[in-house]
């Protein structure tokens, strides 16, 4: 019922604020990272305004640089991220970078999930990025660079995937061990290196930059001993907040529970935070940061049936609920972005269900019905 209310509340007076102020646009480093000119030129034809790309810290740095903070260092490798931006420019499509991905040797030769082991080494990078892409800074091989304004620390760090550990098994004597979370103050380093070296570059070259930071996935165990454990989106943040985080904007990926759930149901696992519960998660951030903190949707998407038999839904069913998302979207001024994952379904040769089925094209490139329905979202 709250739920309700809340939307109820800014539908009739805010869409014409909120269409001004959302920004819609795709995820997919597949196509716009390996093949930018075609990828581009469909990002034209659906009218996206921002693509979100992830800056792999440990690609562009495979080698410890001298001057981390020096986007001229002899150890960056940057060309691919160059030439995505410069591609994107051309188009009138704003980047949002990604930056994650830990190098081994800034985390003692461990998977990039693990964080560095010194948070300034990861400041350095986000603030060489924010020169790089200042929108001054020249290059023998393409002269001045486009302007990034819009970054988010790491992907989905509530899950084992990306950030690890997010438990710490403690010991207490007399009593039977238990786990404490770990993740979130880990990532509050993480989040404050981005954001203060993007915006120590920022300052320098006197334009505006935002970071958001949480980029969190849906839902979560919050269990230490699972096979992957993650912690659910609300704890997370207060575990963010407890331990000084501090940011711009805050991301998140409310994908649906199941296909059955559309976008404006409330997910029948009430520690998850969809479409449909999101103003649970905008309530929580405004208890703890204020109501000026703006919400980016960083990831959001339905696969179809076929191919996916399982957690698809049919191409007509996804085109109906992006139409329905966007709604959602369009009526809260806090939601500030709305980024669908996949241009094209990803192919796996072994079988063709594996893989992330979203896509507003088929993998053999086949337009579905949602494709039609994103370059028609009315936005300025």
């Amino acid at each position: 019922m709250l739920a309700i209310v809340l939307l109820g509340l800014v539908v009739g007076t805010a869409r014409a604020e909120a269409a001004d102020n959302l920004l819609v646009g795709i995820h997919d480093d597949a196509q716009v990272l390996g093949n930018s000119v075609e990828a581009f030129g469909a990002l034209e034809q659906l009218r996206a305004q921002v693509v979100r790309v992830a800056l792999r810290w440990d690609n562009v740095a495979r080698k410890q640089p001298a001057k981390g903070n020096d986007p001229g260092d002899e150890a960056y490798d940057w060309d691919t991220y160059d030439r995505t931006v410069i591609a994107a420019a051309a188009r009138n499509i704003e980047v949002v970078f990604t930056i994650w991905g830990t190098p081994g040797w800034a985390n003692g030769g461990k998977n990039p999930a693990f964080a560095p082991k010194k948070a300034s080494k990861l400041r350095a990078f986000a603030m060489a990025a924010a020169r790089r892409y200042s929108g001054a800074y020249e290059t023998v091989e393409y002269s001045v660079l486009p302007r990034v304004s819009r970054y988010t620390a790491w992907n989905e760090p509530n899950l084992h995937t990306f950030l690890r550990p997010q438990f710490k098994r403690v010991k207490v004597k007399g009593k039977k061990a238990r786990f404490v979370k770990r993740s979130p103050k880990i990532y509050a380093r993480i989040c404050n290196a981005v954001v203060k070296g993007v915006h120590a570059a920022s300052a320098e070259s006197g334009f505006e930059s935002q970071v958001a930071c949480g980029v969190t996935a849906p839902g979560g165990t919050n269990r230490g001993d699972a096979r992957r454990p993650s912690i659910s989106p609300l704890p997370f943040l207060r575990g963010m907040k407890a331990a000084g985080a501090r940011f711009d904007a805050y991301a998140h990926h409310p994908y649906p529970q199941s296909p059955h759930e559309k976008p404006t149901d409330r997910p029948k696992a009430s520690s998850r935070i969809s479409l449909g519960s999101i103003w649970r998660l905008l309530l929580e951030l405004e208890r703890l940061y204020g109501d000026d903190v703006p919400l980016w949707i960083t990831e959001y998407g339905y696969q179809t049936n076929p191919p996916d038999d399982i957690l698809g839904v049919s191409p007509k069913k996804q085109s109906q609920y992006l139409r329905l998302a966007y709604g959602i979207a369009l009526a809260n001024p806090r939601i500030e972005m709305l980024i669908w994952f996949l241009i094209e379904d990803e192919r796996r040769v072994d079988s063709p269900t594996q893989g992330w089925q979203s896509g507003l094209k088929t993998a053999d490139g086949k337009k579905k019905p949602a494709y039609k329905t994103f370059r028609k979202l009315p936005h300025p």
